[in-house]
């Protein structure tokens, strides 16, 4: 998946690349608490984690200037979850979508 992400950052210590990935990987965990968050590419590609995980790259667009201390960061990412698989099929990131039940009031 891939997606465009608008994120205002504040003037502070560390890279750019640091705060555009800390401010996705704060996403992802409000989505899936449960996961943990592979950023190395080299880990990713030699696949050196265990499932469930998601895997998180960015690529920076463009800074804009705000104020005299925040601007706004345009970046790209692409976010790859993985999911575990118990006797060759795939299982739900979350335990409650599998017991999500649909059209029932």
């Amino acid at each position: 998946m891939t997606k465009t992400e608008e994120n205002t950052a504040s003037m502070g210590g560390g890279s750019l690349m640091d705060r555009e990935q800390a401010v996705l990987i704060e996403l992802v965990n409000e989505a899936y608490p449960e996961l943990a968050t592979v950023v190395n590419v080299d880990d990713w590609m030699a696949q050196r984690f265990q499932p469930p995980i998601a895997f998180l790259l960015t690529q920076g667009v463009r800074e804009e200037g705000r104020s005299l201390t925040s601007y706004q960061v345009v970046s790209e990412a692409a976010i790859v979850l993985h999911y575990p698989k118990v006797a060759g099929v795939y299982q739900p990131l979350s335990p409650s979508a599998s017991s999500t039940t649909h059209g029932q009031a």
